[in-house]
């Protein structure tokens, strides 16, 4: 699956930018998701989904589910509850997307 020659298959930037009022810097949306900036750097450019990624999503349409379904939900949990630890921790704000955070209260 590709777009075209100028447009990314995968929509970071988007999503960073949108965070919040001011958005995300590269270095912090990396440092909350504990990936290297070059990682985040790579996906915001990226042309073509890598194989992997489109096969997951294959699947997940096939299922009719969101892709993070597909993912132990332990697992998913256990990354949420991290990144919301280290959202809290560096003062940054919940995550727009759940308004209401995924620690226990």
């Amino acid at each position: 699956m590709t777009t075209t020659d100028q447009e990314p298959v995968l929509l970071v930037e988007r999503q960073r930018a949108l965070y919040g009022d001011l958005g995300l810097t590269r270095d912090q949306l990396a440092d909350l998701a504990r990936v290297p900036g070059r990682l985040i750097d790579a996906y915001a450019s990226c042309r073509h989904l890598p194989p992997f990624f489109e096969g997951l999503l294959r699947i997940a349409a096939a299922l009719q589910v969101p892709v993070e379904d597909l993912v132990h939900p332990a697992l998913v949990r256990r990354i949420r509850l991290a990144v919301a630890r280290r959202r809290i921790a560096r003062e940054v704000p919940p995550d727009y997307n759940d308004p209401a955070g995924v620690l226990p209260e």
